[in-house]
């Protein structure tokens, strides 16, 4: 296949190589086809000295690229853009491609949010939660959304993970227990509960009360690289959990570097799970961090709660949701659990339409091939830009 014979791509600038494992599950439910769209990784040293010790995914193409260097994908194709970073304005630079904003996932954390939203042509959401996010932070308008700018795609953007299988009618399951990364800058929502084992001990009381004597715990790929004193709250969280008798096992595929290595000198007995997609562990009850994980736990109807900072303030899309499965240490758990599992149905039922929308009705039961082939199409028809006085070079 010749170097322009693409008519789209993933742009991904990242210093930790491990973090594709976070776009992988894209290629494996076919949201992105593997012989059609390449992921466009920009040279790093850093990320060349990672790929002599790191194996790159089979499924997934690559194409090393280089900052200001032409991309290898057809004039009037289509680029889009998982991550936040900051040589995508570089990217955006390129005039004769269309610039898509997915992200990978839905989160309530600030980074869903930024400003910089505005360079790209268009931005796919999950649903109206995400669009309320933008207008309540001023960065779109009413008008934007009428006019499609901003792409409601449901889950389709939200990861699926393939090792994982939602337990039926209350059989026994596992706590999956996924906290999140330090992440960036000092927004209330950039929370890892793994600091001072909070999470780790949240998820033994809820495990208690639930009957549930497996615990997986599954930590982002970039946990500990900012904040390195997070290891050692990770490993005595890890060591509390072994004291409570549970079965516990850790999903560290993915995971970063500083992470892998103090397991490996702190406990190296540790049981691993494997993550097969063949025999998928069965997941009772989820327990995450404010990220992507929420919206993964509602999209494959896992009950769940979400550990937040004392007294965050809730969104008011979803206040009375947030009230009863957000938790902070000044709530009662017991009382907590409680309510949620007396209306589970009603409440879970309730986050997903504020949480998932589609542009398109007939979007909701498409395949992921025939969703990504209508955004293609969409994209192509330049909606927004097209329309009379606009001009896709303003943002």
């Amino acid at each position: 296949m010749s170097r322009k014979n693409f008519r789209q791509g993933l742009y991904i600038d990242t210093p930790v190589l491990t973090s594709v494992s976070q776009i992988e599950p894209y290629y494996d439910y076919g949201i992105f086809d593997e012989k059609t769209t390449p992921i466009l990784l920009r040279r790093r040293a850093i990320i060349d000295l990672q790929r002599t010790v790191t194996s790159w995914p089979k499924n997934i193409p690559l194409k090393m690229v280089r900052g200001g260097r032409r991309l290898p994908v057809q004039d009037g194709g289509i680029i889009f853009y998982p991550y936040n970073s900051q040589t995508n304005i570089n990217m955006v630079a390129q005039r004769q491609f269309h610039h898509v904003l997915t992200l990978h996932g839905e989160s309530n954390k600030a980074a869903s949010q930024r400003p910089a939203a505005r360079l790209y042509d268009y931005i796919c959401v999950a649903g109206p939660l995400a669009i309320d996010r933008y207008i309540t932070a001023g960065i779109f308008t009413r008008s934007d959304v009428e006019n499609g700018r901003l792409i409601m795609m449901g889950d389709s953007f939200v990861q699926h993970l393939p090792w994982i299988c939602t337990a039926q009618n209350q059989q026994n399951g596992a706590l999956l227990y996924s906290p999140t990364w330090e992440g960036y800058g000092h927004s209330s929502n950039n929370y890892t509960s793994v600091s001072g084992q909070y999470g780790f001990k949240i998820a033994a009381q809820i495990a208690h009360a639930l009957n549930i004597d497996q615990i997986v715990i599954k930590p982002h790929p970039y946990l500990g690289l900012l904040k390195p004193r997070l290891l050692a709250d990770f490993v005595s969280g890890v060591r509390h959990l072994r004291t409570q008798g549970f079965h516990l096992s850790l999903a560290l595929k993915g995971g970063s570097s500083p992470l892998l290595a103090a397991l490996r000198i702190a406990l190296p007995k540790i049981h691993r799970h494997e993550m097969d997609p063949d025999h998928p562990l069965t997941v009772r009850f989820g327990l995450s961090d404010v990220s992507g994980m929420e919206a993964i736990y509602l999209s494959a109807g896992i009950p769940s709660f979400t550990i937040a900072r004392p007294s965050q303030d809730a969104s008011p899309t979803l206040k009375d949701i947030q009230h009863v499965k957000y938790l902070a240490p000044e709530h009662d758990l017991d009382r907590q659990l409680h309510r949620y599992l007396q209306h589970q149905d009603t409440l879970d039922a309730a986050h997903r339409n504020a949480v998932f929308g589609f542009q398109d009705p007939n979007l909701k039961t498409m395949t992921a091939p025939e969703r990504m082939s209508w955004l293609q199409s969409y994209i192509q028809r330049d909606p927004h830009w097209r329309r009379p006085a606009m001009s896709r070079h303003c943002a």
